[in-house]
């Protein structure tokens, strides 16, 4: 009875897929500015994007406002961005990241919240 290669092969292949799977789900990724930087403006877009649906979306699961004693930054950075169009920000990530080569290992969203957002918290009091 031959066995051919491929037969062996395959089981193989898909067991080594299936650990690399289950590795890549233990981490998400953290966008930094090394990989911003790089990225079209397209991309950018497209990043701040699902950003602002995943605060629409917990926006509508949570409530506007949130529900006392929830835990989420997701209604400060909404406000804190209130206003903006998605443009003006990446334009204003650009600049920061540009002016300042030496952050880009911070990640995007912590850049958003550090310098965009929470100045304009505090403006607001």
């Amino acid at each position: 009875m031959r066995i051919r290669f491929t037969a062996l092969l395959t089981p193989l292949i898909l067991l080594g897929m299936l650990g690399f799977a289950t590795a890549v789900r233990a981490e998400l990724p953290i966008v930094t500015g090394k990989e911003w930087m790089a990225s079209d403006n397209d991309t950018k877009l497209a990043f701040l994007l699902g950003l602002a649906t995943m605060i629409k979306v917990e926006q509508n699961l949570l409530g506007d406002p949130p529900p006392p004693g929830t835990r989420s930054f997701a209604p400060a950075l909404a406000k804190g961005l209130a206003g903006m169009s998605l443009t003006e920000v990446m334009q204003r990530i650009d600049s920061i990241y540009a002016d300042h080569p030496g952050r880009r290992k911070e990640s995007v969203i912590g850049v958003i919240w550090r310098d965009i957002a929470i100045p304009r918290l505090e403006a607001e009091k």
